[in-house]
């Protein structure tokens, strides 16, 4: 039966603490379609925006110059407004799209707003983003994997197809939200085309237990607890990978916050567990501005308990181990993104390949 379908879901975080206010806004979004259909749909959002949101053009094409553009439409405008918390399906538009092929989404708008929907990716190669400051400026997609690619609003995109494919769903923390994991993990899934289609719903700075901390402002966009975001999903995923912990760990030393105890983490754990989910134990990270060392002691003897526990349980693979140094226990150099805290793309595609290893064996 030909229906819509996700191609790819990339979830917006709320920065609604940390806005970006422009006079004007050019930004250009690459995606791959996992999937083959005859028509395209795209999704915005303005959920944590206290405005409503004009755009004044809105254009599609495969060509990164977009001299062969589709201009996309709400209800027939040509001029969409999405409003306040709220998000908005375009009206179909008619583009034949094959598994791994790219496509290209130009957003233009004239008018003073701020912008509170954000999505970010740091690995360029499937999905990527960029914004300037002049409606009437196309911005270049950068294609290092070192710096943040961002953008607003656009989170999605569905393809109108008969091929029933399975979604796949990374999510947690900064480590899935990069893109470090996701990118070697879909390219794989690409090799199976029109099985799978992607969602990264993942926000750097999430914790398993608990939301955002108030202060600074920047600890906000940090969102909800996974815990909760999960309870109050609108979709489900057919396999979802997890990124988690870490932040637990971290962020009361630096929140002024107590450190949850290793029955908690555990609880919390089970509740996730699923016969579709899949679990990374934690990866080691280097001392910490702001963190003593004497905190950072007990963050790795309770990171090192935990890993024990969920070695116990199913669908874990052991990330953590496969990302040390056998001889020094310590974290590969090869595999930093050379923060003491994240991964690579190298990093990555070894985990990548663990999980789909793990998934598809």
């Amino acid at each position: 039966m030909i229906e819509w379908q996700n191609g790819w879901l990339q979830q917006c975080d709320d920065f609604s603490s940390f806005p970006t206010k422009l006079e004007q806004l050019s930004q250009v979004v690459k995606f791959t379609s996992p999937l083959a259909g005859s028509k395209l749909r795209l999704v915005l959002s303005n959920l944590y925006g206290t405005t409503d949101l004009v755009f004044d053009c809105i254009t599609v094409s495969k060509q990164a110059d977009f001299q062969a553009g589709k201009r996309q439409t709400l209800r027939y405008q040509e001029r969409i407004r999405i409003p306040k918390g709220k998000k908005v399906y375009l009206d179909p538009c008619q583009l034949t799209l094959t598994p791994g092929e790219t496509f290209y989404v130009w957003m233009q708008a004239n008018q003073m707003q701020s912008y509170a929907d954000y999505v970010v990716t740091y690995a360029p190669k499937l999905i990527n983003g960029t914004y300037a400051r002049r409606a009437a400026y196309l911005p270049k997609l950068r294609s290092d994997y070192q710096k943040r690619k961002a953008w607003f609003c656009l989170e999605q995109f569905l393809v109108w197809t008969k091929e029933e494919a399975q979604v796949v769903e990374i999510t947690g923390d900064s480590l899935a939200e990069m893109g470090m994991v996701a990118e070697p993990l879909f390219e794989k899934l690409l090799a199976a085309p029109q099985a799978y289609s992607f969602a990264n719903t993942a926000i750097s700075g999430s914790r398993l237990l608990k939301g955002a901390p108030e202060n600074p402002p920047l600890f906000r966009t940090y969102g909800q607890s996974l815990l909760k975001r999960e309870a109050g999903k609108n979709f489900q995923a057919d396999i979802t990978l997890i990124s988690i912990g870490e932040n637990d760990l971290l962020l009361p030393a630096l929140a002024g916050e107590e450190v949850p105890s290793l029955a908690q983490l555990q609880a919390g754990f089970r509740q996730l567990q699923r016969p579709n989910v899949w679990f990374t134990t934690l990866p080691k990270v280097e001392k910490q501005a702001g963190i003593t060392a004497i905190q950072m002691t007990k963050i790795e003897k309770l990171r090192q308990e935990l890993n024990t526990w969920l070695l116990t349980q199913p669908n874990v693979i052991d990330g953590a181990a496969l990302l040390l140094d056998p001889k020094t226990q310590v974290p590969k150099v090869e595999y930093s993104f050379g923060d003491g805290l994240h991964i690579n793309l190298l990093g990555g595609q070894v985990l990548a390949q663990a999980w789909y290893q793990a998934f598809t064996h």
